[in-house]
């Protein structure tokens, strides 16, 4: 079951807002406020999960936990690099889920718009 346009630009657009808002919400909140974001961003990336083919649910859960890999790891463990509170965020690994879903939405707008943009030339270039 490909996903709609109407579908993907709801995901796109979703993604987009939640990841503004939730990053700039962290600038401002102490560990318990990032857990809470953490939490919502798990909410909001379980509910896409359950209305998005099992492909690529399957493929989120794999960049999800790659990137939680990676993250405690790298940031966590060896110190590589650092966070604000000096913690992986809560929201960072789901983040990175919803963010290869929101690349994903893209896809599906750009590949309508391009078979959109052939049809209309192979509709230009047909004789008559």
């Amino acid at each position: 079951m490909p996903l709609s346009r109407r579908f993907a630009t709801y995901l796109a657009v979703s993604v987009l807002l939640w990841t503004v808002l939730a990053l700039y919400l962290d600038r401002y909140v102490t560990i318990s406020g990032q857990r809470m974001i953490g939490v919502l961003t798990w909410l909001i990336l379980i509910a896409w999960l359950t209305k998005i083919p099992a492909l690529v649910r399957i493929q989120t859960l794999i960049v999800v936990a790659f990137a939680s890999l990676i993250e405690y790891t790298f940031a966590g463990y060896f110190g590589v690099y650092q966070y604000r509170l000096e913690n992986v965020p809560w929201f960072v690994p789901p983040g990175h889920g919803l963010i290869y879903l929101g690349a994903v939405a893209l896809g599906v707008l750009m590949q309508n718009q391009i078979r959109r943009s052939e049809e209309h030339t192979s509709e230009l270039q047909s004789p008559m």
